[in-house]
């Protein structure tokens, strides 16, 4: 239990960390009454979604779901308890699984990346979000 605490905690300070370099200044969205689809590229141990998930569980959104290609046998029913629903295409059992032997090409995305893709998505989705007044 204590290693657990120990992991979500140091997950946490991740996620507070990229949040301030992905988010900057602007401010969070809205999601009070709405549900929530949490993305991975699949869970391991489960802890970095679970910290995910309860750290945006005091926004009150309606339901969150997390979506993944694989999880672990382990992982699933952890993350299971915690989010509304967890959709899974493939569970992995054995005693080692790692969720970069089911990708024929694997790496973890650098920060600088990942901001790529976040400006390449608002490139292409901004009419949309205009359209709906929310820039």
């Amino acid at each position: 239990k204590q290693q657990i605490n120990y992991q979500v905690s140091q997950v946490r300070a991740g996620i507070r960390q990229r949040s301030l370099l992905y988010h900057g200044k602007r401010p969070p969205l809205v999601i009070k009454g709405k549900t929530v689809i949490m993305v991975d590229d699949g869970l391991a141990s489960g802890y970095t979604i679970m910290a995910a998930v309860e750290s945006i569980r005091y926004r009150q959104p309606r339901e969150i779901i997390v979506a993944v290609p694989v999880a672990s046998a382990t992982a699933l029913p952890r993350v299971e308890k915690i989010a509304t629903r967890v959709i899974a295409c493939v569970s992995g059992f054995g005693p080692e699984f790692y969720v970069s032997d089911f990708y024929r090409y694997w790496h973890d995305p650098s920060d600088e990346e990942v901001l790529q893709c976040f400006k390449e998505w608002g490139l292409r989705h901004r009419p949309n979000l205009e359209a709906m007044g929310k820039k």
